[in-house]
């Protein structure tokens, strides 16, 4: 078998670089785009840039490696500015999945490791929530303070988690504060209200912008979790009824409950960066 340096192609057409593109006749391609778009589909289909040519019986194979630093002129790779758009998106919805599913795995470790005291009151998921959610309250409030626009919905998706945030420390903040107790957290998405009132013409419109977002659809699907799930199939009764009585039913329902609520705090936290990339971004 022979293997030659360059085709006939790759003789016949002259390639060279200039600056931040490389050049073919009056056609001008970004340099960024070429290993991110075009490298790694052909490296899988790098058998489909081959030339095969059959000499007295031997075969030639001459590699066109030039495929591997200029995309073709009209290929399925070449994406306009809505195939990009939800390819990101694709991307995005991708990266989730593999967050949200690594924290399953984790979870599962640490069972295996502290047993039930991963899921006891005070204990490492507790924690977890409440890292999630300080942060989550953190983004929105940094993502409020940045844009205009969608401050008045942003304050009040961190007046939420900085209200769920204080309600994990119920017990906390009771001993702290006997008289009002854990309740003062209502004053965080009360005061998101009052803001959006206030501003309640650029509210409205950033609230239907929003509501027709896949940051919200994210958001919705943290509720699903939180609620329906972990909190009727994380209860007592509908386990029991369920699968029947156990010893160790509080273990079981602390299992269930804790995990789902850190999922559902996990979207929470992914929907963040979601309303930058899909809302702010976009907008700008």
């Amino acid at each position: 078998m022979i293997i030659t340096r360059r085709s006939r192609n790759c003789r016949s057409r002259k390639i060279k670089s200039r600056g931040n593109g490389f050049f073919r006749g009056n056609s001008v391609v970004p340099a960024k785009f070429i290993f991110l778009r075009e490298l790694f589909f052909r490296f899988f289909f790098f058998f489909d840039f081959l030339d095969y040519t059959k000499n007295d019986g031997v075969f030639i194979i001459t590699p066109r490696l030039y495929y591997f630093f200029y995309p073709m002129d009209n290929g399925i790779w070449k994406f306009d500015f809505y195939e990009r758009k939800v390819s990101f998106k694709i991307l995005r919805y991708g990266l989730y999945f593999v967050v949200v599913f690594a924290v399953v795995i984790a979870l599962w470790g640490l069972a295996k490791h502290y047993q039930t005291d991963t899921f006891a009151e005070h204990g490492l998921v507790e924690n977890l929530q409440l890292g999630l959610l300080f942060l989550s309250t953190v983004c929105f409030s940094f993502l409020a303070l940045r844009d205009k626009f969608y401050r008045p919905v942003l304050f009040f998706l961190a007046g939420l988690t900085a209200f769920c945030f204080v309600r994990e420390l119920d017990s906390f903040f009771d001993k702290l504060l006997p008289v009002v107790t854990w309740k003062f957290a209502w004053l965080f998405p009360l005061l998101a209200l009052f803001y959006a009132w206030s501003h309640r013409y650029e509210a409205k419109a950033a609230l239907f912008k929003f509501l027709d977002s896949t940051a919200f659809d994210l958001l919705f699907v943290a509720l699903i979790v939180f609620v329906p799930l972990a909190q009727a199939v994380g209860h007592v009764s509908f386990i029991r009824d369920s699968v029947g009585d156990f010893e160790n039913m509080s273990d079981i329902r602390r299992l269930i409950e804790e995990s789902l609520e850190l999922v559902a705090y996990v979207l929470i936290f992914l929907s963040a960066p979601e309303i930058y990339f899909s809302l702010i971004k976009e907008k700008h």
